[in-house]
């Protein structure tokens, strides 16, 4: 595995062993977490036995915040989903899932296989159902895990905060154990999450830059006093001149009235 991935898989181990709550960082362990700005990564995997009748033996998709974006299978390949102008900023996220979903599908599928060996309940093939999802604050992962179920009877989840595994609907056989110890399949669950949830936080960091330098289209733009200065000036001056001349006229139109009954034909008028 490259350096940059040995990097971030021990990051991620020592935030989710030391910072309480499970509020922790890739990059250190900032404690200023704010749940109500709580973003999620998730993918939901099916994978069956494979058959010589059925070709489709893996389905796949993924999501940022609810909103599916990926989806993939093992005939048709990944396939990008939703708005693409949207997501074209979530390539790096994108990379980092689909080359860690051709992992898990391979090593999942052998798990499949083995699982038909084991549990008695599972009629006909066994389908493998996997959720994986991390929860994201202010660049801090404030949860991570993988829930399993095989063939709807048989539930366990790894929380990669305490890095234990819990059953939610046991069966006979230890299933859960023998995946546990496979030294592995652990490094990958860990270390896939730890990688792809730094391109999420890289995303998500870009997205409110984007988002702060872009204008407020709800907010009406400011107003300049300036322009309205420059023009109610010269419109004042001109009603206050054409004021004083209406005045002068008035007074030149009594004047002239008045000195014309004094004296007819004479003007007393000073104008």
């Amino acid at each position: 595995l490259p350096g940059d991935s040995s990097q971030a898989l021990h990051h991620f181990r020592i935030c989710l062993n030391m910072c309480p709550m499970a509020l922790c960082s890739q990059f250190g362990t900032h404690l200023h977490v704010s749940l109500t700005d709580v973003h999620s990564l998730s993918c939901n995997l099916i994978i069956r036995s494979p058959t010589k009748a059925e070709p489709l033996w893996y389905e796949g998709q993924c999501s940022m915040d609810g909103i599916d974006f990926l989806s993939s299978n093992n005939v048709n390949k990944t396939m990008p989903l939703g708005n693409q102008e949207k997501m074209a900023n979530a390539t790096e996220v994108w990379t980092c899932l689909t080359q860690w979903i051709d992992r898990w599908k391979q090593e999942l599928r052998d798990k499949v296989s083995e699982i038909k060996v084991h549990t008695t309940k599972t009629s006909g093939h066994p389908t493998l159902r996997v959720t994986m999802l991390s929860k994201h604050s202010h660049e801090q992962i404030i949860g991570a895990s993988w829930e399993f179920n095989t063939s709807e009877n048989y539930s366990f989840i790894l929380d990669l905060k305490t890095m234990k595994w819990k059953l939610i609907n046991p069966v006979p056989g230890d299933i859960m154990k023998e995946w546990k110890d496979d030294e592995t399949l652990m490094k990958h669950l860990n270390l896939s999450i730890a990688e792809c949830s730094k391109k999420f936080n890289e995303f998500l960091n870009q997205h409110e830059e984007r988002t702060s330098r872009a204008p407020d289209i709800t907010q009406p733009p400011p107003t300049s006093q300036v322009p309205y200065k420059e023009v109610l000036i010269p419109v004042g001056l001109i009603i206050s001149i054409i004021f004083i001349i209406f005045i002068c006229i008035c007074v030149k139109r009594m004047c002239c009235t008045q000195g014309g009954e004094e004296q007819r034909g004479v003007s007393s008028c000073p104008w």
